[in-house]
């Protein structure tokens, strides 16, 4: 935030027209004089500043420290003919009005002007008082009316101070978010008020006056006070703000700085408590232990409630394995339960329901899969916080194994992605991704799927479909896939496979057309390839939000690699080039000792990376260079994990279960 009190202005111009008949036009661009009848006998135009400028004349001044500054600017007088023009006046131009005196021009090297001639003279504005100035220039000829050049200019004091406010570095805004603390832990920013401007600032007479917190949580603020009221010409006082939250939940207040001179500058506060991590018992149970991976999602704030984020949690063992899927209203203290969905309750035929789930971003919309079932997967909607209702069922003809196995919903709920891992078209069981659109309707219309996203090598492809995730738009689809041959005996090594959305007169289209007359089966945009077989067979993807960054996890001896494939914006490949063309290489690898159950997570733009299994919770935050292999860990919350991980679309919160069914939430 940059505050001026009386900010420079550049100089401008202001060009109106005269009725036709009244000025004529030349080479230059000059305009004459004309007399009340439209017949010219001498002529005069005029340039200003090198400009041609047509009537009516006007020149505004740069702006003037008063008693010190001088602006000039060049006129010149031209004889347009075709008689000779005489300046009649005396003195040749004169300046007139109240502020006269703050303007003066010199005299003309000659009066007389035969028809071409020029003459050129220099019109200054140094003002002596502070203020605005204006007068007005007459230049008298023998060519009808005298000609006035309006005069105007401003003067300022010498010294201009400039108050910039900046947090930590950046511009300060009209709010600042402290994000989530554990109770009693601090967290500092550090404001600084700074005079770039010349003179001294005067903040004001009580240094107790110039900054105070105020509104019902103002006690969880602090501020420190300013150890003096002015700063001189390139000094700087620099306050710590911070947060100590006194409760579980939102903490707000405001920033008041009155500084003087200028109106109070407010700036609203916010903070949200609570332990971290924060542990909730009993969501799920000891039947998980049997589940290969435990589905969970977490949404964002919900649109009319800003601290209410919703969390479901499939447990497909529940009930003789038919499955069962939790939802929960997370406030950032306090966990509700909603009714819980099962096959039965949503009048469904399915097993395993539940092997997967996602959240669109604001929560109303649940993507519910079923582990190996032929067909089908499920919406369900709600609002705000009530009982999630039945949507609609993506349903398919192209049954195949593995359906459901991976699933995604794009951030935005325009688009569902369902894998059918051991799809076959001939060869062997390649595997595929189903692409759901929403209908203008809405998911109730129940879309069948439409496209196919397939592998441009089928015969040495496998499990496309096991894993699965989409972009918030929807607009980048992943999957993780083995480069295994058709009856190969042995697993081969893990890769991404990238369908990008393309528009074509507003119809959405993933990757590439496999033949013409086909256009509802897609194979890859790219393959990034990572040359490892990992340990379990599976290669689990990630995208992040803006789809810029693509993570590939897989399981090696003691540790997991997390290879992370990068493109700088639209249009960009992801990765680094390799010999084969239709493939990339990682442009970073992360070595982590981990088990190989270990689950990833990536931030919204790639900014960070989660992992987590038995041992805890890790987190690596990209370096300001961008990804390299060193990355050190950053933080490590010793909560054993067992699930998937469920992460809020802005990263500011984590969760998984652990092996006793308690579902942990690590702020951030």
């Amino acid at each position: 935030m940059i505050l001026v009190a009386r900010p420079r202005l550049a100089y401008t111009g202001r060009v109106t027209r005269l009725p036709r008949h009244c000025w004529a036009v030349l080479a230059t661009l000059a305009v004459a004089a004309c007399d009340t009848a439209g017949t010219t006998e001498a002529g005069l135009a005029l340039i200003i500043d090198g400009a041609a400028t047509p009537p009516p004349y006007a020149i505004a001044f740069p702006e003037a420290v008063a008693g010190e500054d001088e602006r000039e600017v060049a006129l010149t007088l031209t004889s347009l003919g075709p008689g000779a023009l005489e300046l009649t006046g005396n003195p040749a131009i004169a300046i007139e009005g109240d502020d006269r005196l703050a303007f003066s021009v010199s005299e003309p090297d000659r009066r007389r002007l035969a028809k071409g001639e020029s003459t050129s003279v220099t019109v200054r504005f140094a003002p002596h008082a502070v203020g605005a100035s204006t007068g007005r220039l007459v230049i008298a000829t023998n060519a009808a009316d005298p000609v006035v050049v309006a005069l105007s200019g401003n003067a300022i004091d010498e010294d201009v101070p400039v108050l910039v406010l900046t947090l930590d570095g950046a511009p300060l805004g009209a709010s600042f978010d402290f994000g989530s603390k554990a109770l009693a832990e601090t967290a500092t920013t550090h404001l600084r008020l700074a005079n770039a401007g010349t003179g001294t600032l005067v903040l004001g007479q009580n240094t107790n006056d110039i900054a105070n917190l105020e509104g019902a949580d103002a006690a969880s603020f602090a501020l420190t006070t300013p150890s003096r009221a002015s700063l001189g010409e390139g000094e700087h006082l620099d306050l710590e703000l911070t947060f100590t939250p006194e409760r579980c939940g939102l903490h707000q207040a405001s920033l008041r700085l009155t500084v003087a001179g200028l109106a109070p500058i407010v700036v609203a506060l916010s903070g949200r408590g609570g332990d971290n991590p924060q542990g909730h018992a009993g969501l799920t149970d000891a039947s998980l232990l049997d589940a290969p991976d435990v589905a969970i999602a977490l949404s964002g704030p919900f649109p009319s409630a800003a601290t209410k984020h919703r969390l479901a949690i499939g447990n497909l063992t529940v009930g003789s394995y038919a499955g069962r899927v939790g939802t929960y209203v997370w406030d950032g203290c306090t966990l509700s339960r909603e009714r819980a969905i099962t096959p039965a309750t949503a009048g469904l035929a399915a097993q395993l329901f539940g092997a997967q789930v996602d959240l669109a971003d604001d929560g109303q919309t649940l993507l519910v899969s079923a582990r190996d079932q032929r067909k089908d997967a499920w919406l369900f909607g709600f609002s705000t916080d009530d009982e999630p209702r039945f949507l609609g069922t993506l349903a398919t003809l192209v049954e195949a194994g593995g359906h459901g196995r991976g699933a995604a919903l794009a951030g935005d709920g325009s688009a569902a992605f369902v894998g059918q891992a051991l799809a076959t078209s001939g060869f062997n069981a390649h595997g595929a991704v189903l692409v759901y659109e929403r209908p203008a309707a809405g998911w109730s219309a129940q879309p069948e799927a439409w496209m196919r996203l397939l592998p441009s090598i089928p015969t040495k492809t496998e499990l496309v479909g096991a894993t699965v995730d989409a972009s918030r738009s929807g607009d980048v689809v992943v999957s993780g896939a083995l480069q295994t041959a058709a009856g190969a005996p042995e697993k081969g090594p893990a890769e991404v496979l990238v369908w990008e959305a393309v528009r074509t007169e507003g119809v959405r289209r993933w990757g590439r057309e496999i033949q013409l007359g086909e256009p509802d089966r897609r194979t890859e945009t790219l393959r990034l390839v990572s040359g490892v077989v990992p340990l379990d067979g599976l290669a689990r993807v990630a995208v992040s939000a803006d789809g810029h960054t693509i993570a590939l996890s897989t399981a090696e001896a003691n540790t997991v690699s997390i290879r992370l494939f990068v493109r700088s914006g639209p249009g960009e490949l992801w990765g680094i080039a390799t010999a084969n063309e239709a493939e990339r290489g990682p442009n970073a690898t992360l070595r982590i000792t981990a088990s190989t159950a270990a689950k990833m997570s990536l931030g919204p733009s790639g900014e960070v990376v989660f992992l987590a299994d038995l041992g805890g919770v890790r987190e690596y935050l990209r370096p300001t260079g961008g990804w390299r292999d060193d990355v050190p860990r950053t933080t490590l919350w010793n909560v054993p994990v067992f699930s998937l991980l469920g992460l809020a679309p802005d990263a500011s919160t984590l969760v998984g279960t652990d092996k006793a069914g308690a579902a942990w939430f690590f702020l951030r």
